[in-house]
């Protein structure tokens, strides 16, 4: 309206001279040139486009553009000796808006062609090294975002593992490329989207060969689940050994006994040390090898 009403998009850029701005159509991005800050991106401008239609919905979920699945890998050890800045988030970014907070957050499920829900976005995951925790799926008041990273449901996590890093599992098997449905569901309904996912262009394989990938990594995904629910049930059933030994002693159990109890015990440390190294930062492993959870993790 002739600038009668706005509002600033600042966000994370620094106040600077603006020298140039483009519309870049296919992605729907705004690529500003700034005097001394280098050149911002807004990746995809559609749902500010849409801004007076989800205010009179409600509750929008915007469709996503088509993502190309990319075959990510670095020849780089790290940016100790190069200028180099954050990646954008790799995925599929799905947009939505809500007039208001729900008394939870909406849950995003992704479905494949043939209906399956094959991930499932919700909870709550840490925030750094602290004990906070925040929303997978932010529940603001106006506009929402999050990108699927176009994996499955991430494997069965050890819970129970020396280093906090390895109790959450974040990322499950690659999609193969093809079309895809986003379901958002907010307390009183549920919109969906689809979504076209795209192959590297890049790289010569068939579907048949990305589907071949994609089983082979399940197939691997799914012992890893395994190794780690083993895991916990060892650590579950070592905690009660070491509790009955503990009140076994103090009950004036006979040496005998508590023998056979501790015998049972030391082997489920056996165990746990041929199933894991129990690494507890990443320096661990370099110092020593790893056992078959660490063997099954470099197959990924």
């Amino acid at each position: 309206n002739g600038g009668g009403h706005w509002q600033s998009l600042q966000m994370n850029l620094p106040p600077v001279s603006v020298q140039d701005i483009r519309f870049q159509t296919r992605d729907g991005a705004i690529v500003i040139g700034t005097h001394g800050r280098s050149a911002w991106a807004l990746d995809d401008a559609r749902p500010l486009q849409q801004y007076e239609a989800a205010t009179r919905a409600g509750e929008v979920v915007f469709s996503p553009r088509p993502v190309t699945a990319f075959q990510r890998g670095s020849t780089l050890e790290g940016s100790y000796t190069e200028y180099g800045a954050a990646n954008p988030p790799g995925g599929a970014s799905i947009y939505f808006y809500q007039a208001k907070p729900a008394k939870s957050s909406p849950v995003i499920e992704v479905l494949d062609a043939g209906g399956r829900v094959i991930r499932r976005v919700a909870g709550s995951h840490p925030v750094g090294d602290t004990d906070k925790t925040e929303p997978d799926v932010t529940n603001f008041a106006g506009y929402n975002r999050y990108v699927w990273d176009l994996t499955g449901d991430p494997p069965t996590a050890w819970t129970t593992a020396p280093s906090k890093d390895d109790r959450r599992e974040t990322s499950g098997v690659p999609v193969v490329p093809g079309d895809y449905t986003i379901r958002v569901r907010f307390a009183d309904r549920t919109i969906a989207q689809a979504l076209s996912i795209k192959p590297d262009p890049r790289l010569s394989w068939t579907q048949a060969q990305y589907q071949q990938r994609h089983d082979f990594v399940a197939s691997v995904d799914a012992m890893y689940s395994d190794v780690n629910s083993a895991l916990d049930r060892v650590d579950e059933t070592e905690k009660r050994l070491t509790d009955t030994i503990a009140t076994m002693k103090k009950n004036g159990a006979s040496a005998a006994d508590l023998t056979r109890v501790q015998t049972v015990a030391d082997a489920g440390i056996a165990l746990e040390g041929r199933l894991s190294a129990g690494y507890k930062n990443d320096e661990d492993s370099i110092n020593r090898p790893g056992a078959l959870r660490e063997h099954i993790q470099g197959l990924f």
